[in-house]
């Protein structure tokens, strides 16, 4: 029996062309543009004082938040606060603001924003 060296093996699969590169490169683009399409507003809610609070498909932008995982603004008078919010199982939203402020407010409040 003839004993090889890992040398005697070719560098480079043959038979191989450019197609199944890019094949995976439109693969890999459909689900960026899919992933980017479901991103956005989800749900929004008004406070009494003109406060609006928008919930977002998308990560958290802060990143010293790490139980909190979607994103969600606080916009009030014009101003804009960046915050981060989760769902509780008893029916309730969890939202931390760059400001400090904690938000614990009743999920029927938020209607599904239209589109979304």
């Amino acid at each position: 029996m003839d004993d090889k060296e890992w040398d005697d093996f070719p560098r480079q699969m043959p038979g191989l062309t450019v197609i199944p590169w890019l094949i995976w490169v439109l693969v890999i683009l459909m689900v960026v543009m899919v992933t980017k399409a479901f991103a956005g507003p989800i749900a929004e809610g008004a406070g009494d004082n003109g406060a609006k609070i928008t919930l977002y498909n998308d990560p958290c932008k802060l990143k010293e938040i790490t139980n909190l995982a979607n994103r969600a603004t606080w916009n009030e008078k014009g101003k804009v606060w960046e915050g981060c919010f989760g769902i509780h199982p008893y029916g309730v939203v969890l939202a931390y603001f760059n400001d400090g402020t904690v938000v614990i407010m009743p999920v029927d409040i938020f209607k599904q924003v239209s589109g979304a």
